[in-house]
């Protein structure tokens, strides 16, 4: 015997096999059975078990040449099919084939509708279960999202709350660039307005060599020029080019309506 269960694809129109017991070809847990052709069309269509004793010399229905090769391979020979239905409709199909010609007797089909049915309740449940699992993981998407945004919030507030302090103190520029480096990860570049550095910074551990590099007229002068001009419109920093894997981001120091130089964040 060589019993399996198929779950119906309502969008594609086909059966799809979930499990199977019993087989020798691994083509039998890849099967796809359409909803108008074989067993499986003339269940879904009346909604009642259907039984073949010669499977493929039966001319009752319209083959499926896939199925039929399966099937040879297989060396099946009996078919009964029942539909797995759940409020009204057709959800999945029990199969049983046997390998040798045989009819199926009234109680051996009422044996295999009761299997259907329970066999419905099982798929609903995996069915609602799979919904509930995907409904968690989206709840859980959006609660990681939620944390990661706090924790940015967090760190903007302590980070103003530091640069606050150091203003309060009247840290020195350096001393300030060397904290905002500090705060994120990575080195700081301060311009004036002829684009020569003022002061810098860098990150304890920080490799990046861009800061270390940087030039008033350097290759990137005119990147640095179009991204600071782009910077003044949108209101924040911008990024203006890409080198070694390192970015550099840059954003003007604006007094009043004046520009008096500019940031470099790489």
């Amino acid at each position: 015997d060589l019993p399996w269960l198929s779950a119906y694809d309502t969008e594609r129109g086909e059966f799809h096999v979930l499990v199977a017991q019993g087989a020798v070809s691994p083509r039998v847990s890849g099967m796809v059975a359409l909803r108008d052709r074989g067993v499986a069309g003339n269940v879904m269509s009346t909604r009642l078990p259907f039984t073949t004793a010669d499977y493929l010399h039966d001319k009752r229905f319209v083959h499926d040449a896939r199925l039929d090769d399966i099937f040879r391979e297989e060396g099946i020979a009996a078919l009964v099919g029942v539909p797995l239905i759940w409020e009204g409709e057709v959800t999945g199909l029990l199969f049983l084939a046997d390998r040798y010609q045989r009819v199926h007797t009234t109680q051996s089909l009422s044996i295999l509708c009761t299997l259907a049915t329970h066999g419905a309740v099982a798929l609903k449940n995996a069915h609602d279960f799979g919904r509930v699992s995907a409904a968690l993981e989206k709840a859980d998407a959006a609660r990681a999202d939620l944390e990661h945004h706090l924790r940015g919030i967090q760190a903007a507030a302590d980070a103003h709350e530091q640069m606050t302090s150091l203003l309060a103190r009247g840290a020195s520029l350096s001393a300030l660039c060397q904290s905002v480096a500090q705060l994120l990860g990575g080195s700081i570049v301060v311009l004036d307005e002829a684009a020569h550095v003022i002061s810098r910074g860098a990150a304890a551990g920080y490799e990046g060599a861009g800061a270390r590099r940087y030039e008033p007229h350097g290759e990137h002068s005119a990147e640095l020029a179009r991204a600071l001009r782009l910077s003044r419109q949108m209101g924040r920093s911008v990024q203006a080019y890409e080198a070694d894997g390192e970015c550099c981001r840059v954003m003007p120091v604006i007094g009043g309506d004046d520009a008096l130089g500019s940031i470099a964040l790489f």
